[in-house]
Order: structure tokens, then sequence, then C-alpha cells
């Protein structure tokens, strides 16, 4: 295999890539919220969430479908193309319900005060941007194009940071002209994107065939993606009718800006993906499970270690990115910090049963964590006055609910796979790995915060004390922290420095 084509380098240009595109994607999170204001981004962040469940209730995960079929080998243009159509299906109709079929009674319902004119505009972004751009870097990376399109995403989030800083130097940044830039500039990404794929030129696929692959495929998910989506409208429709625009601009603000946490798993996901598909069409377990295994780790610890070095600063990082305004949005933001972290673990577990096409498994856990969500929601967002009376906790109601939830379902997920596989079921160190973190970073801190009397000099001090420290205990520990011995630790930086590949193959 070239080098380019593997695993570690693949990795390893994927993170440089997110981190330099997640710094610009922080920023402009950060301006934006600055810009617009709580209430103008809790709009915009209602409208972006609402859609985004949409387009997941018409997708029916389809799109994980398309990915792990074109993983498994190279598919033929017909194959494409026909998906291609299925895609372009999806956002014709979405147009013409919100266009033009669902009453103006029902709009005011659900998008209190939104013009339709809006909320086409909003549901073009989101379709452009999380279906058309996500289904082209799936192709693209099917075929281990990994680095050309991580430049390509690279290039559209610095475009529209300067955008957006020009819209507000020359005053007309509004939300209409927010959604409309981002439809064209995710479409041309997707466009380009999609181009890195080469198909064959087979043309033995027919209608018939390939509907009955997607249908065996996604017929197990189907009531589940609709539970999923269903789930993920009403915490935030509830939210907003219940907290309103400054809940939901606090519920945003934190789930945004922790996007770095996830800047490891964005990295991985998809390569993961492809390469564990691959193994198990393969029948290559020993290699699933390697793979798995160390992702699973490595990934926890570096999302641990985003926790242990923001949770103690929250406060100062709050006021300091987006200001005073969103200053009683603190617990939610440290809520979200810790859920972040954790949710990696269920994202790397559900990319291992979908590309291992054990979709019951997924299915059946999934659904009992979205009714309890949303049971749970209800309970922590209602107000008093309700039918059912509620707690009416508002953003950080929600962000409990978040962390609960995701907590016992991921291990209830880990020990269903550690059966399934035959592995050893693992947990505790999900545990210690997160609470050394958080105990490492408040004492880092409180030793800074007694020698520097500059907030801003105690942050820098402490973030190098911090990584120090923590980079010791994982080489000090490594057996407890990664799950490899010292000397597999040393090997593997070893081939780190030498570009060897990751994983041998």
């Amino acid at each position: 295999m070239e080098n380019n084509q593997s695993i570690l380098h693949r990795f390893l240009a994927s993170m440089l890539f997110n981190i330099l595109r997640g710094g610009l994607m922080f920023a402009t999170t950060i301006l934006l919220a600055r810009f617009l204001g709580v209430d103008n981004y809790g709009r915009m962040a209602f409208l972006l969430a609402s859609f985004l469940a949409f387009k997941s209730l018409l997708d029916m995960s389809s799109a994980h479908a398309f990915f792990t079929f074109l993983s498994q080998k190279t598919r033929s243009k017909k194959f494409v193309n026909m998906y291609l159509c299925w895609m372009a299906c999806q956002l014709v109709f979405s147009l013409l319900l919100v266009g033009l079929i669902l009453p103006e009674e029902v709009l005011e319902k659900v998008w209190v005060n939104e013009s339709r004119f809006l909320l086409i505009l909003a549901l073009t972004a989101t379709f452009m941007q999380q279906s058309g751009w996500q289904v082209a870097c799936q192709m693209a990376e099917a075929q281990r194009q990994t680095i050309k399109v991580q430049k390509l995403g690279t290039v559209i989030v610095s475009i529209n940071l300067l955008i957006i800083l020009f819209l507000e130097y020359a005053g007309l940044l509004t939300l209409p002209l927010l959604f409309l830039i981002s439809s064209i500039e995710w479409g041309v990404g997707a466009f380009l994107a999609g181009r890195m794929y080469v198909a064959l030129d087979d043309t033995s696929d027919t209608f018939s065939a390939v509907s009955a692959e997607f249908w065996v495929y996604c017929k197990p998910f189907i009531p589940y993606v609709w539970l999923v989506a269903l789930g993920e409208f009403l915490d935030r429709w509830m939210l907003q009718t219940w907290g309103g625009n400054a809940e939901q601009g606090y519920y945003a603000v934190a789930t945004n800006i922790m996007v770095v946490v996830s800047i490891g798993v964005i990295s991985i996901i998809r390569i993961l993906w492809k390469e564990i598909a691959e193994a198990y069409h393969q029948k290559n377990m020993d290699l699933v499970s390697s793979l798995y295994q160390r992702a699973n780790r490595a990934i926890y610890v570096c999302a641990a270690f985003f926790v242990g070095a923001s949770l103690p600063w929250s406060s100062e990082i709050l006021n300091t990115l987006v200001g005073s305004d969103y200053s009683a949005g603190n617990k939610t933001f440290m809520l979200m910090v810790i859920y972040t972290a954790h949710q990696s673990l269920g994202q790397i577990n559900g990319v291992l049963l979908l590309a291992t096409k054990k979709v019951k498994i997924h299915t059946i856990i999934g659904s009992i964590a979205v009714i309890a969500g949303v049971a749970a929601s209800y309970f922590i967002l209602a107000p008093a006055e309700a039918v059912m009376p509620g707690l009416n906790m508002g953003s950080e109601g929600l962000a409990w609910k978040m962390v609960i939830i995701n907590l016992v379902m991921v291990n209830i997920l880990m020990y269903v796979i550690a059966r399934e596989f035959n592995w050893k079921y693992q947990w505790f160190y999900q545990f210690y790995v997160l609470g050394l973190a958080i105990l490492v970073g408040y004492l880092v801190k409180n030793l800074v915060l007694g020698v520097f009397s500059s907030m801003y000099l105690s942050m820098i001090i402490s973030s190098l004390l911090y990584t120090a420290t923590f980079g010791l205990l994982c080489y000090a520990f490594p057996m407890l922290a990664l799950g490899v011995t010292k000397s597999k630790l040393l090997g593997s930086l070893s081939k780190l420095g030498s570009k060897s590949k990751f994983v041998e193959r």
C-alpha cells in the first residue's frame, strides 16, 4: 500500500486539517455568537437543529448504507448516480413541503414568528452542509482521498469566515444572507468533493438490485432513525418553547464551542469506518478488534485531556470568547464539555456497528436511549404550570439529561458489543481517565492562581503545566491510559516518527 493510503498518514493529515479547520470554525462560531447576540444566535441554532432532524427523517440512514457499500468495494457510476437522484428527491420534497404544502398555522406552531422564506433558506443551508457535503466527503474517503477532501473543507471554512467578517464590517450580517452564503459554499464544495470518487463503468447495477441492497441495510434503521429525528427535534423545540432564544443560545454556544473536543473523533471517524468495513468484509476480525480498541482508548484520552484543560476555566473561557451575555450558560457549558468527551465513545461504538452491519444492536439500544431521553427532557424542561409539571431547568437541565443518558447507554452498548464480538468488556478506564484529567486540571489552576495575579497569564501557564503533567501521566502509565504497554507505546511513537503504518495490514 502506498504511503498516502496508510491509516496513520491519512489520520495525521486528517487531524492536522481538522485542527486547522476546527480553529477556523471555532472562530466563526465565536464571532457569530458575538455579532448576532444571544437572541438571533439562538434563532439560528434552533432553525439549523430542527432542519437537521428533518433531514435525518427523510434520509432514513441511507447515507450510512451508501458509505458502507462504497467502503467495501468500488461501485459503479450507475450506483452512485442512483443515490444522488435519491438525495435530489429528498431536497425537492423538503422544499415543496416547507415552501408550499405546510399551512401557516403549522409553521407558526413549530417555528414561531419565522417567515417561510427564511425557513427555505435555513433548510437549503442545512441540506447542502449536512447531506450534500457529508455524502461527497464519504465518496472521497471511500477511495482514501482524505488529504484532498480535508484541504477542500479547510478552504471552504476559511472563505466562510472571511465573508462573515466582511458582512459584519459592511453592516450586512443577517440570518437570510448567512443561510444563502452557506448553501452556495457547501453546494460547490460537495460538487468538487464528489468528483474525487472514481466509479467503475460497470452497468450491471439495476434499480431493483440497488434498491434491494439499500432496503436490506436500512429497513431495521428506519423506525430508529425516525425516532431519533423526532427526539432531537423535540429536545430543541421544548427548549425553544419553554426556555426561549436565550436558553437556546446558551445551549448552542456550549455545543459549538465543544467541537474542539470532537476534533479527534472527526479526524478518525470516516477513516475508521472505511477500514473496519473493509476488514470485516474480508473476515479479518483481528484487524477489526485492533482498529476498534486502539481508536476507543486514544480518542477518549484526547477528549479527556480537553475536559481537564477547559472545565476549571469554563467561566473565564465563556466571558473571554463570547462575552458576559452568555455567562448565565456557564453550567450548561461545563456539562456539555463532559458530554462531548464521553460521547466520543458512543461515536466509535456506533461506527463499529454500522461498518459491520450490526444494525439490530444499534437500533434497539439507540431507541431505548431516545425514548428515555425525550421523557427526561420533558420533565426537566417543562414549567411548573404545565399539565404535567416539570422542573423548568432550561439549557442546564437539557445538558444534565445528555450527560446522564449518554453515560448509561454508552456503557450498555459497550457491554453488548463485547458480548457480540467475544471481547473483554472494559469500562473502568472511562471514569478514572476523565476523573484524573479533571482533578489535574483543577489542581494546576489553583496552583497557578496562587502565584500569578494576571488571569490571562495564569491561563497560559496553567495550560502548559497541565499539558506536561497529563502527557507525563500517560507516558508513565500507558496501560491504564491507552491500554498498551510502554514498549508498544514507544514502538508506536517510533513508527509515528518514520510515518509507518498505524496498523499492519
